[in-house]
């Protein structure tokens, strides 16, 4: 035991407390946003029921109208809910509860990206480098904070790759842990599970061809097909998803590629260096060994087999490619380090950029046209006036010079993150709960949309009414905009409400989400501007 603790790396303790701070500090500040609440209501339900029921009582959790036997909600797996119900069952409910184990698991993720990266290439400073990089990589930082299942793909996605390595060395125990990790993967997200075992088997019969462990491996595959398929008629997996069309594939296609270069690897610029080592590579003395061949391979393909099977999601979201975004740090610091062996303070820099702003991702090229976007204006006005360019025409390139403008801007998200986690945040569910909790009786009743619903059964004692065809007068009315039609407002029902009611306007911002994480155009580091205030109406007398 002691043997083996003098192995760790000393580089290991130094960051812990680093991600203890960057994961756990404030982590109950912001109210549980949209699909984290339905966590928390489905793990209260868990904790009654004793598994994840739509029906809790009278109310209906709002959930993807997907439900099995028992009322059960199956439009996700379970695992997310029962590891909630756990931590209420052992802290109590409230928002660092519902988030802490997910923490925790984000936590340990970080190891796992340390242990891939040597094993891959059996060199300390690309292992060390890859958490760093996770540890500047605000998207990968949020979704780790978040009582979702993001935590649980990242980690078990991991473990998947390393156990799979140790089967190939022929390890004891890999067999059995491959097959437990896959499963547990299927029981966070079966979308992750699938491209990443599907993945792996077509590395290791098609690339990695070790024809002595073919029976074993398809063996493994059996044993993990039986186990899971089960719970595959049990979460309906056949009614998830929606319908496929070539206009969507171009779309996901499109729209991860924009993400993947956005937050987590920007290949635009590495493409152009990439080039540049190639074109000068005797100069550089740049040369791969056959393991860091087989490395980058190996974390290609994986990553290019579950970019491919999200061109067939159902929607485009930044945290259905949270589960594999590690390799892209892996393979980055890989780069980085082979920069930083030929001259120390390039490699320097560009680590600073990549890991403190956007400019490698997003606004170097920007950058470098700005100065010439104010000539070609100049150009642009001399054409308008001298009748050579329309006027549509003119307007035209004036709205893509301003784009440049607009994207050069050089963009911290980890200082802005590193703010949001150290001060105070205020979104419009705290608002409305903290106003109830001072104002209601227990036993009122508040009429509200469906997508305030969960919010409040889990934070108030008040009963939930969103029966919006029945014109009925309860002691509160909660109604958002971003979530009621234009034409409820000039209904001959609101008009009453606004006569038998009074309208209170608080202190809080109405945005459509409470704090969502992912692209950061939905996400607030510090309390959104009053521009809008969230407002409840309270039944006069």
């Amino acid at each position: 035991m002691i043997s083996r603790i003098r192995k760790i790396d000393p580089f290991l303790l130094i960051i812990t407390p680093v991600l203890l701070f960057l994961i756990f500090w404030n982590l109950g500040n912001q109210y549980l946003w949209h699909d984290e609440v339905q966590t928390a209501v489905l793990s209260e339900s868990v904790l009654e029921y004793g598994y994840p029921r739509a029906l809790i009582g009278n109310f209906l959790v709002v959930t993807d109208e997907t439900y099995g036997i028992g009322n059960s909600y199956v439009a996700q797996p379970w695992l997310q809910n029962y590891l909630c119900a756990l931590s209420f069952l052992a802290f109590g409910e409230s928002n660092i509860s519902a988030r802490v184990l997910f923490a925790l698991f984000g936590l340990f993720s970080f190891y796992l990206i340390y242990a891939l990266g040597y094993r891959l290439f059996q060199n300390k400073l690309i292992a060390r480098l890859s958490v760093v990089i996770a540890a500047t990589c605000v998207p990968f930082l949020l979704h780790l904070r978040q009582s979702r299942y993001y935590s649980l793909t990242i980690f078990f996605t991991l473990l998947i790759l390393i156990v799979y390595f140790r089967f190939r060395e022929k390890r004891r125990y890999s067999s059995l842990l491959f097959i437990m990790s896959s499963f547990l993967l299927f029981q966070a997200n079966y979308g992750c599970f699938i491209p990443v075992l599907g993945s792996l088997f077509i590395h290791f019969f098609f690339i990695e061809k070790n024809r002595s462990l073919f029976k074993k491996f398809t063996t493994l595959y059996i044993w993990i097909f039986c186990l899971t398929l089960p719970w595959a008629f049990i979460y309906k997996i056949w009614e998830q998803g929606g319908g496929f069309t070539f206009q969507a594939l171009f779309h996901n296609a499109k729209f991860y590629l924009s993400k993947i270069n956005a937050y987590f690897f920007p290949y635009r610029v590495l493409i152009v260096i990439l080039a540049g080592i190639f074109i000068f590579r005797r100069k550089l003395k740049f040369s791969l060994k056959d393991r860091d061949k087989r490395s980058l391979v190996f974390l290609s393909f994986v990553i290019i087999l579950n970019w491919i099977f999200l061109w067939f999601a159902d929607a485009d979201m930044v945290r259905y490619l949270i589960h594999v975004v590690a390799l892209f740090f892996i393979i980055e610091a890989f780069l980085l380090v082979k920069v930083l062996n030929w001259n120390k303070v390039i490699g320097v820099i560009l680590i600073l950029a990549l890991c403190l702003t956007n400019l490698l991702n997003t606004s170097l090229f920007y950058v470098i046209l700005k100065p010439v976007a104010t000539p070609m204006l100049k150009v642009r006005d001399w054409a308008s006036d001298k009748g050579i360019m329309s006027q549509e025409v003119g307007e035209k390139i004036g709205k893509e010079l301003g784009k440049i403008s607009k994207k050069a801007e050089i963009k911290s998200y980890f200082f802005s993150f590193l703010y949001e986690i150290t001060h105070d945040y205020d979104g419009p569910i705290e608002g409305v709960v903290k106003y109830l909790k001072h104002n209601a009786k227990p036993d009122d009743t508040i009429k509200t949309g469906i997508f305030n619903r969960n919010h409040l059964f889990f934070y108030t004692d008040l009963n939930i009414d969103s029966d919006f065809t029945k014109e009925d007068y309860p002691e509160w009315i909660f109604v958002r905009s971003y979530w009621t039609s234009d034409a409820f407002y000039e209904t001959a029902y609101f008009k009453k409400i606004k006569e038998k009611y009074e309208k209170i306007d608080l202190n809080y911002p109405d945005i459509r989400w409470e704090n969502r994480p992912g692209d950061m155009s939905f996400h607030y580091f510090k309390t959104a501007p009053l521009e809008k205030k969230i407002t409840l109406y309270r039944r006069k007398g």
